[in-house]
């Protein structure tokens, strides 16, 4: 017979089996996926959006699931993140999927809508349906659009007073994309610049204003030491960033880690949001102190600038892609059902 003694270690030995096993077939079945962010370290999109996220996913799955985050340029250029993912080079991506219009022309214009009729109007329209829109268009490449996370929107900073439309005339102006066809229509001379360049063209004399990112991130750049006005309302407000992820490790994934990383992203992206309308107001406070001037475009500017940007993407952009035709006319309705008094030639089928 079995001494007390010997019976107390015999059951800590099969403890001692059991724990090894268990944390085995943990560590086994852990999740590990990377993911690039087109933001920088140490920058509130990166720390309290994109890494906010993945340490989210991380608590939610009991540690079941990890994303480890990588700052842009990381693991693959910008516009080739789109295909990295696609091919399992890493397995998430937090970007524009604007970028990968070269490959899936659907998404031609996908962030930069026409017009700025509701700030969360592109975060609408996708939960509302327009999600599938973007989903069965990266299905052939093998990527799952995740989600989206509200972006605030971009303004011009320059070094002399934009009073009205009028005063773009002539300018020479740092823009891309939609910003930069719609200066040019109004009479501006746009210069293309990385946004790296920024800050030394303006302190230069390259370009006399400049269009780039947030106003809270173009603060954090500095651009207020190299000029002396911001217009606003944003006219390129109510966007979103993109989630991204390879199609196949979205599908290996089990249901209810879906439903965590699915959920992460909504309360994550929520507070983010939060934050940075909280952030805004804060930051043009402190502009005005440093003795930066706000001016405000009437609404009859602001109509005319919206009027240059639906031409290039009803116009423009739905001639040279027929692909994206379908989904920007579904979002010109959109903009339509929030009261925006949208052309009718954008809305014909």
């Amino acid at each position: 017979m079995k001494s007390p003694l010997s019976l107390v270690v015999t059951a800590l030995s099969i403890v001692s089996i059991v724990a090894v096993s268990v944390g085995t077939a943990f560590a086994q079945d852990k999740i590990t996926w990377r993911m690039q962010t087109i933001a920088a370290p140490n920058t509130s999109e990166y720390d309290d959006l994109a890494q906010a996220f993945a340490d989210r996913v991380g608590k939610l799955s009991g540690g079941r699931m990890e994303i480890k985050v990588f700052g842009s340029g990381v693991l693959s250029g910008e516009l080739e993140a789109g295909g990295a993912v696609a091919n399992g080079v890493f397995e998430l991506w937090h970007s524009y999927t604007e970028l990968y219009a070269s490959k899936a022309p659907e998404f031609r214009s996908s962030n930069e809508w026409p017009v700025n009729a509701d700030r969360l109007q592109a975060a609408m329209w996708y939960y509302a349906g327009g999600s599938k829109f973007y989903r069965d268009a990266l299905i052939p490449h093998n990527l799952h659009h995740l989600g989206v996370t509200p972006v605030a929107g971009e303004h011009i900073w320059s070094k002399v007073p934009l009073r009205s439309v009028e005063d773009m005339k002539g300018l020479k102006i740092r823009s891309g994309g939609v910003a930069s066809r719609s200066f040019k229509i109004l009479g501006a001379a746009p210069v293309s610049m990385s946004g790296s360049d920024v800050y030394q063209g303006l302190q230069r004399g390259v370009v006399d204003a400049a269009e780039w990112t947030t106003l809270t991130v173009n603060y954090g750049f500095g651009l207020h030491e190299v000029t002396k006005y911001v217009v606003m309302p944003s006219y390129s407000g109510g966007s979103t960033y993109d989630w991204v992820s390879n199609l196949d490790a979205w599908n290996e994934l089990p249901d209810d880690l879906k439903e965590i990383v699915e959920s992460a992203l909504h309360e994550v992206g929520f507070k983010y949001w939060m934050k940075v309308k909280a952030e805004e107001s804060r930051v043009l406070q402190e502009l005005q102190e440093k003795g930066i001037e706000i001016i405000y475009w009437s609404d009859e500017d602001m109509r005319k600038l919206d009027e240059a940007r639906m031409q290039v993407v009803g116009e423009m952009y739905t001639k040279d892609t027929p692909e994206y035709a379908v989904i920007m006319k579904d979002q010109f309705k959109y903009l339509q059902s929030l009261g925006y008094d949208v052309p009718a030639k954008y809305l014909a089928d």
